[in-house]
């Protein structure tokens, strides 16, 4: 399967409401196309560091007026004041990815959430919102490396009150940058 497969497929998940398989279908999506940016580094390396490299988009993306720069951490065990903490690459790499095609699952410590909020919760589960899951989306369709891919007609995006195809966004995160950055002023 193509990277455009992966994006179609995630977006199709989400539209189903099925977050989980959206994230499963993003998580490869980001691994093949941080393949392309980062040949011959490790798996584990090269999705982290799309993610990291790609955290401002992403954040901006699903958040609006947010976007965070620097390492976002978390604590890991709020209830045992502990000090572990895992950076949200690490989140996203170890605790969501690896879980879904290692394990087939998500862990007891990730719960998906329609509120447009991110962090831990008083019992120590990393809130990840759907808005990230699209944010991800946005951050493959964006990058430079992807630009010969295409979806199938009728992919779109809303943002205000204008439709836009997604097939527009193709290798150009600073087009879809500034339009987020310009509705969310």
């Amino acid at each position: 399967m193509a990277i455009r497969d992966r994006v179609k497929e995630a977006i199709d998940k989400l539209n189903l409401n099925d977050p989980v398989n959206a994230l499963i279908q993003i998580s490869i999506a980001i691994d093949a196309t941080a393949k392309k940016i980062y040949p011959g580094k490790k798996t584990s390396f090269r999705c982290k560091k799309f993610l990291e490299d790609n955290r401002g988009f992403i954040s901006r993306v699903a958040f609006g007026k947010l976007e965070i720069q620097g390492p976002m951490l978390f604590v890991m065990d709020p209830s045992q004041n502990s000090k572990k903490t895992k950076t949200l690459e690490e989140i996203l790499y170890h605790l969501v990815r690896c879980s879904l095609l290692h394990e087939g699952e998500l862990p007891n410590e990730v719960q998906i959430t329609t509120r447009n909020s991110i962090g831990i919760t008083k019992d120590g589960k990393v809130l990840l919102p759907i808005n990230m899951i699209w944010a991800m989306i946005l951050a493959v369709i964006g990058s430079h490396v992807n630009r010969s891919e295409r979806l199938p007609p009728g992919y779109t995006a809303s943002i205000g009150n204008q439709t836009i195809d997604l097939n527009d966004f193709w290798g150009n995160k600073e087009q879809i940058y500034s339009l987020v950055k310009k509705h969310n002023v």
